[in-house]
């Protein structure tokens, strides 16, 4: 899908464009020779106009295109990472998603956890984990373990003999935790001299200064990066298992690897008989989306009541919200309004709920004004969420550095990471 890489061929297609006109004219004008000079000139006005047309549709056609786009590298990015660059020290680490790393490095000239060349690296699971997660000390743990050594945790667990489902286990279980919980957790599951390699790299004193980029591009890749992040390791090696082995290796695999019994076993056997390899990614993993065509900025207000161009229509006293929707004006029911009281984040449950996604309500303080819009209610309160539509209002180990706009009034965020001591 690398289409970028399509520009490589313009200066060859183009000589080859060349060379052939070139032969097909003076194919033409030879077989021409024998009639008239008038006729000559006919045919060779007709390829030229055929190939003007040619040539003009092309040229249109990018001048059109052209004038509809605006270079993805702007103003906005542009200044995010100079701010970077003029702020931290050369051992600092840019965390983000992985499509603009070759920009972090050569605009902020630091460090990055991944870029197009590294995107398919384990740092890819761990940081779509860490925007997704609804808990602030697991997405800072994961970081701060991944701006220490990246893999090399996992590593560790996996060199001395952990599987790999059970290595991500251990470290999802441990890096929520404080340094004197983790260790405690660790010690009874595992060798000390496997503790003590695992403690240094997930509490270790040398973290380097860090900054986390949230941007508005992340809102339109919520599901390639939910596939990842959402990734079940233990689905993941069945489903390999299911490929690999006969039916009743299979079988023993999963009552040798996992505890099933025989009726356990079975059950599994059938459902992951009855996927595709096409289903397999969705059945491993769950895919979020946020809805941002379901954004709105204008409404109507009545006392207490907000009706959104977009058919949320919210109650302020209670956080009550429905939708009014299709052509039968159906009453739709969110899962939940999210919402910032007193610099914390709440939400308000709905019981009659018919929909699975969420209503953020957002409040903008200097004009009192409010914006909705719906995301699956499985991220509503996720760290992507909280740092680009709220701000990171009520976060404590991520402080809004800097925000930019782009000439569409799209947003870039800036944030520190304030490292808790790893004493902790």
């Amino acid at each position: 899908n690398a289409i970028r890489f399509a520009l490589l061929l313009v200066v060859p297609l183009g000589i080859m464009f060349g060379i052939v006109f070139d032969r097909l004219l003076r194919g033409v004008l030879n077989f021409f020779r024998r009639y008239s000079r008038k006729i000559r000139f006919i045919v060779l006005g007709i390829m030229v106009a055929a190939a003007y047309q040619v040539v003009s549709f092309y040229i249109t056609m990018s001048i059109g295109l052209a004038s509809t786009r605006l270079p993805m590298m702007n103003d906005a990015w542009q200044k995010s990472l100079l701010f970077i660059k003029e702020n931290s020290d050369d051992g600092a680490v840019i965390n983000s998603w992985w499509d603009y790393g070759h920009w972090f490095k050569m605009v902020a000239n630091r460090r990055v956890l991944f870029d197009g060349k590294t995107q398919n690296s384990p740092v890819a699971y761990w940081v779509a984990h860490a925007l997704l997660s609804d808990n602030e000390d697991e997405a800072m743990g994961i970081l701060r373990m991944l701006d220490v050594s990246k893999n090399k945790a996992f590593d560790v667990l996996e060199s001395s003999g952990i599987s790999h489902v059970r290595s991500v286990e251990i470290l999802q279980h441990s890096t929520p935790l404080q340094k004197g919980e983790a260790q405690k957790y660790l010690k009874d599951i595992l060798a000390m001299d496997t503790v003590d390699k695992l403690m240094s790299l997930l509490y270790s004193d040398a973290v380097p200064k860090a900054y986390f980029i949230v941007s508005y591009d992340m809102l339109g890749k919520l599901g390639a990066i939910s596939l990842i992040g959402n990734w079940n390791f233990t689905k993941g090696d069945i489903w390999i298992a299911f490929k690999e082995k006969s039916p009743p290796d299979f079988m023993r695999y999963l009552m040798r690897e996992y505890n099933y019994d025989a009726q356990e076993a079975q059950r599994v056997f059938q459902e992951v008989s009855l996927i595709s390899g096409q289903d397999a990614p969705r059945w491993i993993s769950n895919v979020y989306a946020l809805a941002i065509e379901t954004f709105s900025n204008k409404y109507k207000k009545d006392n207490s009541l907000l009706f959104f161009d977009n058919g949320a229509i919210l109650d302020l006293d209670n956080f009550k919200a429905h939708i009014m929707r299709g052509k039968n004006n159906d009453i739709g029911i969110p899962y939940s309004v999210i919402y910032m009281k007193d610099g914390a984040l709440e939400e308000k449950i709905l019981e009659e709920s018919n929909m699975p996604q969420s209503l953020l309500l957002l409040t903008d303080p200097k004009n009192s004004s409010y914006k909705t819009i719906f995301v699956d209610k499985n991220i509503a309160k996720s760290m992507f969420v909280r740092m680009y539509f709220y701000n990171g209002e009520g976060l404590r180990y991520f402080t809004k550095a800097r925000e930019e706009k782009t000439l569409e009034g799209n947003s870039v965020f800036v944030y520190t990471i304030n490292w808790p001591m790893a004493a902790q």
